[in-house]
């Protein structure tokens, strides 16, 4: 038995041994494999390399000057718009923000082919991006149109004060005329200067805005086929657009305006809206049902066939010269007859039986005086105030 053990041990010995052949066969090995390794992992980066390359030209071309470059770049941006690729933010990201200031309608529709790439399951946040981006524009409409209304007012001073000038120099020598008017002139050129480039600045952000709003409407064609649920709109404008078949139920929308817009077979249901306009627009087969409306106005609204606003809350919301034949306000709560001060077809409107025998009891003895008093007292901003008893005195 012991021997048989030795002799085993023996042979596990000898096959532990290496010899310095085995070492060279190693050795040859390692210095075939670790230049294929090395030459690998260079290709490798060589090939990352080029995609950042190409993905940087990309980016530079879309701000080009050149109309054909960013719309290049806006196509192919777009194949980087799949979810396990390593650009897929920067890219969707980078094209978002684009939008804000891009003019070439060929080059912002090529974006939204693009973004319309992305997972259906972000699609609510890029929307949700683009209302930040159509509310800065909203934003600085105020201050930049405030500023030109003071430049024009400069402007118009300083024309005053040259031809006051001019009348009262008459009879002056052309020598001592110049002398005085000159640096009038200076002045009215500085002044006209800083005129010309506030338009400018606000005839660009009118445009950026119209085609930001355009853009956004664009994008909601996704809910059409899939409800995009509590949207924000927070001081967005969408003015004088055309939504048709979007459903956007649970949405919040607050000091936002969709004034003189049509709007056709849009859900809006579940709706916290609050400080709103929708001013002017016409709607047919809408729906605000079930929704909270707080301190909003809705005057000469035309309702061409019908607008739900059954079980809605109202508080201090407005009707005053709208249209609203085929109107439901079936289970409204907080209704008042002066809300529909001024208001055509209400006989066409369902009502619960309480508040039509109110509303028809109350509203013939609200005069014009009354009327005025409870806008000014009500929770409207001061700019919805302004509107709604400007027009108040236009309709009468």
């Amino acid at each position: 038995m012991k021997k048989s053990n030795s002799d085993t041990m023996e042979k596990v010995d000898k096959k532990r041994e290496i010899t310095l052949a085995d070492v060279i066969k190693y050795v040859s090995i390692i210095a075939v494999i670790i230049p294929l390794l090395l030459g690998y992992f260079e290709y490798q980066r060589s090939v990352q390399q080029d995609k950042d390359n190409n993905f940087r030209g990309w980016v530079e071309k879309l701000s080009s000057e050149k109309k054909d470059e960013r719309l290049a770049a806006a196509t192919n941006l777009g194949t980087y718009l799949k979810s396990d690729d390593k650009y897929y933010e920067e890219a969707r990201d980078i094209l978002i923000n684009t939008v804000s200031i891009e003019l070439d309608y060929n080059v912002l529709n090529a974006i939204r082919g693009s973004l319309e790439k992305v997972d259906s399951s972000e699609r609510k946040e890029i929307i949700q991006n683009l209302l930040d981006i159509d509310r800065s524009t909203f934003i600085y409409d105020f201050p930049i149109g405030t500023a030109l209304d003071k430049a024009n007012q400069n402007l118009r001073e300083s024309y005053k004060i040259i031809t006051d000038e001019v009348i009262l120099l008459s009879n002056n020598s052309l020598d001592i005329n110049k002398i005085i008017l000159n640096p009038l002139i200076e002045d009215l050129k500085i002044k006209m200067d800083i005129k010309n480039n506030i338009e400018k600045n606000y005839n660009e952000l009118s445009t950026h805005q119209m085609l930001v709003a355009s853009f956004i409407g664009l994008f909601l064609d996704f809910s059409r086929s899939k409800p995009i649920e509590a949207l924000f709109f927070y001081q967005n404008s969408f003015n004088k657009l055309v939504w048709l078949n979007f459903n956007l139920p649970k949405s919040r929308m607050e000091n936002s305006s969709f004034s003189k817009m049509i709007i056709s077979n849009v859900d809006f249901s579940g709706s916290e809206i609050t400080g709103t306009s929708f001013a002017a627009s016409t709607f047919s087969k809408c729906s605000f049902a079930e929704s909270e409306i707080t301190a909003c106005n809705f005057y000469d609204i035309i309702v061409e066939n019908e607008i739900n606003f059954s079980n809605t809350k109202f508080d201090d919301v407005f009707f005053l010269g709208a249209k609203l034949k085929n109107s439901n306000f079936k289970g409204a709560l907080g209704l008042k007859p002066i809300y529909f001060y001024g208001v055509e077809f209400l006989e066409y409107v369902q009502f619960d039986d309480e508040f039509r025998m109110e509303l028809e009891t109350e509203l013939i003895k609200i005069q014009y005086a009354d009327f005025i008093k409870y806008v000014q007292n009500s929770k409207l901003m001061k700019q919805r105030k302004d509107e709604l008893i400007g027009t108040q005195d236009n309709h009468n």
